[in-house]
């Protein structure tokens, strides 16, 4: 068949559309299907955003964890058990150089023994003097010039004897006002606990009473903290015959062995019990306890899988921890190992809750 002449522009034209409209749609095509790729390849780059596992529940943070991370985690949980701890006040205390206590023993040891001495020469010169009064008597077998002698030798040693016993007493005087009447007592006997000071076995404090409690009597015993665990008991001696220099208040001298930790002149913290109440609480371990913005925290366990952050008082510490008296601690579980985890737990979803603001 012949194409007339006049229709094969026409066709030609037809043609041309054709073809555009094809290349057209192969663009448009290419176009949606770049922009496709491109979403699907951002989708890809984004990371994964898990579920947070941090909420708010009356005010405080709860942390979530199912069973198989906190097996991972290493997570541990201990009960608190209820306790009860006698009412205590916190005070400090400081550890005395003895040096001076074994200078006034010695200076006082050699002034007992001239006396010692000086008594026995009086006691030799007063016999010999009552030897010489009876010869003298009886025939003049003495001479009156050995009288004298005997006499001025005997009032020589009396003088001596009386210097002798006026320095003792001096001493002795002297050391109850150092060291109180109890250890000027240890000094004339030269009893046990005067010789395990001096050797360094016990060790002797000074302890003041905490600001509005000066009333109260000294007690028998307090506690001494020589570690961030570790405390050991003080026995009273007396108390102390100076007024503190700094505090201006009435101190005690106790004394308690010797371990590492009190060195002298350390300051120590102790605690006084204070009368005859006690407080409920319970004993919250160490390992339990993570510091943040200067607080102490514990994570008590709500039920399996969550575990709220609450706030503890760290004013007691006892033997392996602190005393809290919180009754809402008392009785809980806590967790004792991979607390500083859940800490770390709560810093991820502060920093991923950040990123959020930011886009």
């Amino acid at each position: 068949m012949t194409i007339p002449p006049r229709a094969r522009p026409h066709r030609t034209r037809l043609i041309v559309a054709i073809v555009a409209a094809g290349l057209l749609g192969l663009l448009v095509w290419g176009f949606v299907e770049g922009r496709r790729e491109q979403a699907v390849e951002r989708a890809r780059e984004q990371p994964v955003r898990a579920p947070s596992r941090v909420s708010e529940d009356h005010g405080e943070v709860v942390v979530t964890l199912d069973a198989a991370t906190q097996a991972r985690s290493a997570i541990r949980t201990a009960p608190l058990a209820p306790t009860k701890q006698r009412a205590e006040l916190r005070g400090f205390a400081t550890v005395l150089d003895l040096q001076p206590l074994g200078a006034d023993r010695v200076a006082y040891a050699q002034a007992r023994s001239e006396l010692a001495q000086a008594q026995a020469a009086l006691a030799v010169s007063s016999r010999e003097l009552e030897r010489t009064r009876i010869l003298n008597r009886d025939d003049k077998n003495l001479s009156d010039k050995a009288l004298d002698a005997a006499q001025a030798s005997q009032r020589a040693d009396r003088a001596r004897a009386q210097a002798a016993d006026m320095s003792a007493h001096l001493l002795a005087d002297a050391a109850r006002q150092r060291w109180g009447p109890v250890m000027a007592g240890w000094f004339a006997t030269d009893g046990a606990p005067l010789q395990r000071l001096l050797s360094l076995q016990d060790v002797l404090l000074r302890v003041a009473l905490p600001a509005g409690a000066t009333s109260m009597p000294f007690p028998e015993t307090v506690r001494i903290a020589v570690g961030p665990d570790d405390f050991v008991t003080a026995h009273l001696v007396s108390v102390a015959p100076q007024v503190d220099p700094q505090l201006q208040g009435a101190t005690a001298l106790y004394r308690t062995a010797a371990v590492d930790g009190l060195q002298p002149g350390r300051s120590v913290d102790l605690w006084l019990p204070r009368g005859d109440g006690t407080r409920s609480g319970a004993v919250v371990p160490q390992a339990a306890v993570v510091w943040w913005q200067g607080r102490a925290w514990a994570y008590l366990q709500q039920n399996p899988t969550r575990f709220v952050r609450r706030e503890i008082d760290t004013g007691t510490p006892v033997a392996g921890g602190y005393f809290v008296s919180d009754p809402q601690v008392a009785g809980r579980h806590g967790v004792v190992v991979g607390a500083q985890l859940l800490l770390s737990e709560e810093f991820r979803a502060q920093i991923h809750v950040g990123e959020e603001g930011e886009e």
